[in-house]
């Protein structure tokens, strides 16, 4: 148990407390300044990293420093905004609290037919966890797998083939590599899992890169896929709010039946130059040893390009929701922000 949340403590902290901040935001009855206010901290927050992880891969030590003053200082009124309104609204005191939950009280979350499979991974050491709907709860020791971080890059790169231009990976190669994983991450865990319908992956590190549906077990011919329903979640504690959120959804009134939002304005500059064979290496070298994909795009000088077919997208699932009781919002265009998306 205690071991459970500790590993639950160091998954998604801040994701976790992002989103009780954004809850606590929307429904505590903060006034519409207030809640502008507390947008206007986390708009200048984003930029100030966005500005400090440049200036550090730019080595510019002077301006990452300044960077991270100007932060530290908007963080402070931050903090300060938020005990005011802790003091001011009781239920935005309670509400922005983010709540570490036990395996006991997650296991109550999971269906009968589902095991919530948690790992957590330290360059080639594993550590796994299941947990089910009677509460019970397992740790497996997958100890150091050898070459799993090289392994894990390789065949997230091999997934991906066909995408750009990407070497040409022979099948089998993928599924020799699928069975390897399959027999290090599942394996162990194959006495629990097996005869569960829908697995709820929590994945950490590297393996939150990997699609675990396409892996298999020692001696099957099929993906787990086939078998099980998969899907993923940051932790448990984040399923807990995801749940929390959707009950509160559906206890609405007069709540949408569709929100839909595409077909948005990009910047429509036509490249300037044509990249040659050199650039390609350049920006496939980029990717494959730091996933850096917007310098990749900015070294073959590709640019955002509009996507008028999205706009289609949005009018036929609009005629989906055409009677009375249905209450449609689209954002399409110039519309199509994340402001509106936040709002």
């Amino acid at each position: 148990q205690d071991a459970f949340r500790l590993a639950e403590m160091s998954k998604a902290r801040t994701l976790l407390e992002s989103m009780s901040a954004k809850i606590a935001a929307q429904q505590s009855g903060l006034t519409t300044a207030a809640q502008k206010q507390l947008r206007g901290y986390e708009t200048r927050i984003a930029s100030l990293n966005h500005r400090i992880a440049k200036a550090l891969k730019e080595n510019r030590i002077d301006e990452r420093g300044s960077d991270e003053t100007d932060k530290n200082q908007v963080l402070s009124q931050l903090s300060t905004f938020e005990d005011k309104l802790k003091a001011k609204y009781p239920k935005y005191a309670q509400l922005s609290n983010a709540q570490i939950i036990t395996a006991n009280d997650g296991a109550r979350l999971l269906p009968a037919d589902a095991v919530f499979i948690s790992y957590l991974a330290h360059k080639n050491e594993v550590l796994a966890f299941t947990l089910q709907a009677n509460g019970q709860l397992t740790a497996h020791n997958l100890g150091e797998i050898p070459a799993l971080e090289k392994d894990l890059e390789t065949y997230r790169h091999q997934m991906a083939r066909g995408r750009g231009r990407v070497l040409y990976v022979k099948k089998k190669d993928t599924q020799k590599l699928s069975r390897t994983l399959g027999k290090r991450l599942l394996e162990p865990l194959k006495d629990i899992i097996k005869d569960k319908q829908q697995w709820i992956i929590s994945p950490s590190g590297a393996l939150a890169f990997i699609p675990f549906e396409t892996l298999r077990f020692e001696g099957e011919k099929e993906p787990v896929i086939v078998q099980h329903q998969i899907s993923y979640v940051q932790s448990l504690s984040v399923l807990a709010m995801l749940q929390e959120r959707d009950k509160a959804y559906k206890n609405l009134k007069r709540r949408g039946s569709l929100f839909a939002m595409g077909a948005p304005i990009y910047q429509n500059l036509d490249a300037t130059k044509q990249p040659t064979e050199i650039d390609f290496k350049m920006a496939d070298r980029m990717v494959r040893s730091g996933g850096d994909y917007v310098r990749a795009f900015r070294q073959l000088d590709q640019k955002w390009e509009n996507l008028p077919g999205t706009e289609k997208e949005l009018e036929q699932l609009n005629n989906l929701f055409f009677l009375k009781k249905h209450h449609s919002r689209i954002f399409k265009q110039a519309d199509a922000t994340e402001a509106n998306l936040q709002r």
